[in-house]
This record gives structure tokens, sequence and C-alpha cells, in this order.
């Protein structure tokens, strides 16, 4: 967990995957991407839910645009 924390607070920081790569202690920059990718999927996923829920408010009149 305090790995993935710490990865976390790189991406957040600017911290470039490279760079990261070699913080991190990954011998593989593919091991670094895939930490990487699991965020940015996550990122995704919630912006999502926020653009529907938004959606959904608007059309009920809840919100106005």
């Amino acid at each position: 967990m305090l790995r993935h924390g710490y990865a976390t607070m790189l991406e957040k920081a600017g911290v470039s995957k490279f760079d990261a790569q070699h913080l991190l202690g990954h011998a593989n920059y593919a091991t670094t991407a895939d930490v990487y990718t699991h965020f940015t999927q996550q990122a995704y996923t919630e912006a999502a839910e926020k653009i529907k829920l938004y959606t959904q408010s608007t059309q009920q009149g809840e919100i106005s645009p």
C-alpha cells in the first residue's frame, strides 16, 4: 500500500515515468507503466461517473447548465 501511495504522489507531482521507475526501484519500465495505468484508469472511471451524475441531474432540472 505504501508503495502505491508513493507512486501516486510521484504521478500527481508530475514526475516522469522514467524517473519514477528508478525511484520505485523497478528494473523494468513496464512495471512502472502498469502501476500508473492503474491510477489513470481509476481517474477515468471516476470522471465518467461524475459526468453521468451531472447529466442525470441536469435532465431532472436540479442543476442549471
